[in-house]
């Protein structure tokens, strides 16, 4: 049991060590992007395609996947519903994968897989909920902020640099 309770750490550090190379990776090339497309006269920065976009088409064309979609898009507007699909997809693998070393019995891989996606949808929740929570409070500051800038003469675009910087 030792070594599955090992193997099963190791695994969970690799994946939250990749997590957290992936974000700091989006992190710094949006950065990057927003350098390169900030200039007078730049294009706008191409968009990110959908995650899974494809199969979440086909399950939202289905019955349960309505309801699913308008779930998501009630709970998480801000989640397109193909990323959504995919962070379902992932918590059922990872959590049945993780039971299933951790115990190596199909009765605890079952119910880990079916609460999985109520756990990520809870997460998601939460963090949306964090984040606009913030956005409520700095507001009205930047909103005080910008106004200051405009009333002293400036563009609307360096009254923006402003309150970014």
């Amino acid at each position: 049991m030792d070594t599955a309770v090992s193997a099963a750490s190791a695994v969970c550090l690799l994946v939250l060590a990749t997590a957290q190379a992936y974000f700091r990776r989006c992190r710094y090339s949006t950065q990057l992007v927003q350098r390169l497309y900030s200039g007078p006269g730049a294009a706008h920065p191409p968009a990110r395609g959908p995650l899974l976009g494809g199969l979440a088409e086909r399950i939202a064309s289905t019955a349960l996947g309505d309801r699913l979609r308008a779930h998501a898009a009630a709970s998480h507007p801000s989640v397109r519903f193909s990323d959504y699909v995919a962070l379902a997809l992932a918590s059922v693998l990872a959590s049945a994968l993780a039971m299933w070393i951790l115990t190596a019995r199909m009765a605890a891989v079952i119910p880990a897989a079916l609460v999985a996606p109520i756990a990520v949808d809870r997460i998601v929740a939460r963090i949306h909920g964090t984040r606009s929570a913030r956005i409520e409070k700095q507001l009205p500051d930047a909103l005080g902020l910008q106004a200051g800038a405009l009333r002293a003469g400036q563009s609307l675009l360096k009254s923006l640099r402003i309150v970014a910087d």
